[in-house]
């Protein structure tokens, strides 16, 4: 007589592992597999996008109107947020989600620590990517534009609507909403870990990614305390327009006041008054930041439940989490796009 499981509970300790563990990896991949797909349908549309320009506008017209900044973010937006999200999301709607199971309001107070904080952690993880990237450059020979120049060269409307505005919501939705949504089940630590680590090496290079990867933990940390986005959400709007926007501003004052301006113009005076304040108001914040984060553990900032479900072994999540087929496909091609950042794309052909 063949035998039958009635119950889940009747199976062993053992095969109940193994029976979820086999669950989880097919959600960790096809979650890394989505952000792959993600990276890729932003790419061919980008490519369809300018081949259909190359149509309608003839070589040189396309060349001109992609040289217009507006058009530029304007296909990136375009691609990445009206195309690639919703398919994204359509992609792993497979996986079963739940909300994170604490719902707690985050007041003004700790709001505003936990921004400190954020500055605090992504400068120091900018300090350290730059040493990074400035040793490896240095035998390599080769420096791409950062995206802070990249940023710095946008119409400052686009900064606003696109880094500080659209970009926090759509990175809010995919990478704490989706992915933590979907893996917290199996632990909210690791939920949070992965859903971080992940938001880091999506940014597809090495200056961005630890402190990008930094950020993620402490948006994460918000989501799964408060149970609602939006904290995260006005969080990485708020980070974003403190990284971008100060140094515009200082960048715009410096090229003002080096060259021959009129000293009794009020141009002159609010030039004057952002390259004084703005340092000053930049390394304060970090400064309280970092004594914050030095408190974080006796305050009790990040001490938060995190309740799972189904409990793996620690091992069979690390397996989980890295041996999929997902995981893989994401750790090439984003390991790859990081590195053609620093290594010329010949040394790869040689």
């Amino acid at each position: 007589m063949e035998y039958e499981v009635q119950n889940i509970n009747e199976l062993d300790e053992r095969t109940l592992q193994k029976k979820e563990g086999k669950v989880a990896r097919k959600s960790f991949s096809r979650i890394f597999s989505g952000l792959v797909l993600y990276s890729l349908i932003a790419g061919i549309a980008i490519i369809a996008i300018e081949l259909i320009m190359l149509g309608a506008l003839g070589e040189e017209g396309m060349i001109n109107a992609l040289m217009n900044p507006y058009v530029i973010w304007g296909i990136n937006v375009l691609v990445m947020y009206v195309i690639a999200f919703p398919l994204f999301m359509l992609y792993i709607k497979p996986v079963p989600a739940r909300r994170p199971l604490r719902d707690e309001k985050i007041g003004c107070v700790e709001f505003s620590m936990l921004f400190l904080v954020s500055v605090a952690v992504m400068q120091l993880g900018n300090v350290l990517s730059n040493i990074l990237v400035t040793l490896i450059t240095r035998y390599t020979g080769y420096v791409e534009p950062t995206t802070t120049d990249t940023i710095s060269e946008a119409p400052f409307p686009v900064i606003i609507l696109v880094v500080v505005i659209i970009g926090p919501i759509i990175e809010e939705l995919i990478f704490r909403r989706a992915i933590i949504d979907r893996l917290g089940k199996y632990g909210e630590k690791m939920a949070i870990a992965v859903s971080s680590v992940a938001f880091g090496i999506f940014h597809g290079n090495l200056n961005q990614l630890i402190y990008a990867t930094l950020l993620g933990f402490i948006l994460g940390n918000m989501y799964v305390k408060s149970g609602k986005i939006r904290y995260p959400i006005m969080m990485h709007m708020l980070v974003n327009m403190f990284g971008t926007v100060p140094a515009i501003l200082m960048q715009r004052a410096d090229e003002y006041l080096a060259g021959t301006p009129d000293t009794a113009s009020q141009d002159y005076l609010v030039a004057k008054i952002v390259s004084i304040a703005v340092p000053i108001i930049f390394f304060a914040c970090i400064g309280l930041g970092i004594v914050v984060l030095l408190r974080a553990k006796k305050t009790g900032l990040f001490e938060y439940y995190y309740e799972c479900e189904i409990d793996l072994s620690p091992m069979r999540r690390l397996r989980c989490v890295l041996l999929n087929a997902g995981a893989i496909e994401f750790l090439l091609l984003y390991g790859l796009t990081i590195a053609s950042t620093l290594v010329p794309l010949e040394q790869f052909l040689m």
